[in-house]
């Protein structure tokens, strides 16, 4: 066939409208009958047109059904039209895109920060872009900086914004871009990790008196459970919920009176367990 035409079914009486789509021809309704092609001088009734507008609306869904349409409204063609099915890009596909999105990204370099990185194959009247964060990733996204944008450019550009962010949970980003014109667009969001410090033990001093001991936990985000062993493995001690001063350390001063010698002290906080051993020593 030469040309594809798309067209809806208003009510009419009689031979209503004729069907042509990408397929080739489809049927015509009579008296609310559906029929395919002439088959040896006789018209074929075969499905209903509830059936066909079905198969016709699930057809549209289809990545290629738009590739080309002859706009009747306009008298002109259109190609390269693309649906939401095969679009690739960050954003709508069908708009006049100030700004064509490759790569948006969010890591965490460290327990205190969070680089946000995106790169651009194309910019068009691009005033700039605000970096928002959210820890929930709904509704409560605020703005944590500023980029200027290149304008007009037809060539990549990359962009790297650093985000001083220490929260323990998962964070969300997305991007705000902005025209000139006041107009702006969202990107995807994005999420990272959140900032966990090492669980770790430290002993002071190691080896020590009793009275003198101190130990400091770093990393642990409830109250520990603590245990010191022997060095044959028996239980000298036990506090379920080790109370941790604000330099988030603990005493000995609890225990009871421990000879001279070697004992492993374990500190357990959720899911993790760290072994530390220590000396009882005379000053």
């Amino acid at each position: 066939m030469g040309t594809i035409y798309d067209l809806d079914l208003p009510t009419m009486n009689s031979f209503s409208s004729i069907l042509i789509c990408s397929l080739g021809f489809i049927g015509s309704e009579v008296s609310g009958q559906v029929f395919s092609p002439f088959h040896q001088g006789v018209l074929q009734p075969y499905k209903t047109l509830q059936q066909l507008r079905a198969e016709a609306l699930v057809q549209k869904t289809e990545p290629d059904y738009y590739r080309y349409k002859l706009a009747q409204n306009i008298g002109q063609s259109r190609s390269n039209l693309r649906t939401q099915a095969d679009c690739g890009n960050e954003y709508l596909c069908n708009t006049a895109l100030p700004v064509t999105l490759m790569r948006f990204e969010a890591e965490r370099k460290g327990v205190d920060q969070v680089e946000v990185s995106w790169e651009t194959a194309s910019e068009t009247n691009n005033q700039g872009f605000e970096v928002e964060r959210s820890f929930t990733g709904l509704n409560d996204f605020e703005k944590v900086g500023t980029i200027d944008g290149a304008g007009n450019s037809a060539k990549s550009k990359e962009y790297r914004f650093s985000d001083p962010n220490s929260h323990a949970d998962w964070s969300y980003y997305r991007l705000k871009q902005l025209d000139w014109d006041g107009s702006y667009t969202y990107s995807r969001i994005v999420s990272v990790k959140g900032a966990k410090a090492p669980f770790e033990v430290t002993v002071m001093p190691n080896p020590g008196p009793q009275e003198l001991l101190r130990f400091r936990v770093e990393g642990a985000q409830e109250s520990p459970r603590v245990q010191v062993f022997s060095q044959s493995g028996r239980l000298m001690y036990e506090n379920q919920q080790q109370r941790l001063d604000d330099d988030q350390e603990f005493s000995a001063e609890a225990w009871p009176a421990l000879n001279l010698g070697q004992y492993f002290l374990h500190v357990v906080a959720g899911e993790e367990t760290v072994a530390v051993p220590f000396v009882i020593w005379p000053e």
